[in-house]
């Protein structure tokens, strides 16, 4: 998803499949939309998406969705070739696997189905479960070590934002897509010494704007997408790197949104 249409330009954050959203305007190859959970607007790629019908698009708006919680789970899609709904054959596609945090719409023993096209779903899908250390645990070991992209959504690269984001999406909490954003959502703690496992933590520039976001192991540890996701230290003052032993972030505060 990009700042502007073309390949060049920023990318401000990206698309799981499943997702939907709104098409804003149309130019050329490119079109202009506004992602319906976080009403983030941005750019794509018009061979990127496919067209849905009005009553699919109010389903995932108003279904609890299933989600995909494995490193990927494969799907095999098939095609109606019949007006009988039980009629499907193979299309004769290749397997195609889509990343954790992916959207299974209308996902019915084993099945999921988007656009008329019926997929066989074969991986861990999860609706999502109130926030819990343990399922910030599985999420953490999924995502330790996955490298750091700006306006990135997924394993293969994320942003400190996108980070917090996924993991709110498998604890059932919708939240905006940039830090200074979050940071207005849910309830203000007080300090440190008030803080949970879960809650969020907000850092600042310079001149105080909030440019980064993590997530609270503990009250002195936090899991954050920084060059890398990982784990450092927190006090007061900020992140604190042991590998550098240099503060790298300055603290600003804290939200608690489970």
């Amino acid at each position: 998803m990009r700042a502007a249409p073309g390949d060049r330009q920023e990318q401000v954050s990206q698309l799981l499949f499943g997702e939907h959203f709104t098409i804003l305007e149309k130019q050329s190859t490119w079109i202009k939309i506004r992602i319906a959970h976080d009403s983030y607007i941005g750019f794509i790629d018009s061979k990127q998406y496919k067209s849905i019908s009005e009553s699919e698009f109010l389903d995932l708006e108003t279904v609890d969705p299933y989600i995909s919680f494995e490193l990927y789970t494969e799907l095999i899609p098939y095609s109606v070739v019949s007006k009988c709904p039980e009629d499907f054959v193979s299309n004769h596609f290749s397997d195609f696997k889509i990343l954790n945090g992916s959207i299974l719409p209308s996902f019915k023993n084993g099945f999921c189905s988007i656009a008329n096209e019926l997929f066989t779903v074969k991986g861990d899908i999860t609706r999502f479960s109130p926030f819990s250390e343990k399922l910030l645990e599985r999420f953490m070991l999924l995502y330790a070590n996955a490298p750091y992209q700006w306006g990135g959504r997924s394993i293969y690269g994320i942003d400190c934002s996108g980070l917090t984001q996924l993991f709110s999406r498998f604890a059932g909490v919708k939240i905006p897509r940039d830090a200074a954003d979050q940071a207005l959502t849910g309830r203000s703690v007080p300090s440190l010494n008030d803080a949970l496992a879960g809650d969020l933590a907000f850092f600042v520039n310079d001149v105080g704007k909030i440019i980064h976001v993590g997530i609270l192991t503990g009250r002195e540890t936090i899991f954050h997408a920084s060059g890398q996701v990982r784990i450092d230290k927190i006090d007061d003052l900020g992140i604190y790197n042991t590998g550098n032993k240099t503060y790298t972030h300055t603290f600003h505060s804290l939200m608690r949104i489970f």
